[in-house]
């Protein structure tokens, strides 16, 4: 009676060759998931600081809206039109009627 055995070595370096690759995709995944958080911590940060500089401008904003309505309201608008031209203001207009324009 003959007994075959299987080649034990050749087991043994698939045994080692399955280990070493299992090793090379655990530590790529280390690698990688390392990444993916450290990309993750600079977009956090950066968020921040967006959203600090985005309240910072909207409080900048709002301060020179108030300026501005302040202002605006304080100016009388008869007042702004002569100042900024030479229209007068008439006490009684005289308008054109269709009459005068068609000859009649």
């Amino acid at each position: 009676m003959t007994i075959i055995q299987p080649n034990q070595e050749n087991k043994r370096v698939q045994t080692i060759l399955i280990t070493v690759f299992l090793n090379i995709v655990f530590i790529a995944s280390a690698v990688g998931v390392i990444l993916l958080y450290s990309q993750l911590a600079n977009f956090r940060q950066e968020i921040k600081k967006q959203s600090a500089q985005l309240l910072s401008v909207e409080t900048e904003n709002a301060e020179l809206k108030n300026k501005f309505y302040t202002t605006a309201d304080s100016i009388n608008p008869q007042q702004a039109v002569s100042v900024s031209s030479s229209l007068v203001s008439e006490q009684k207009p005289e308008y054109i009627k269709k009459e005068q324009l068609a000859g009649y």
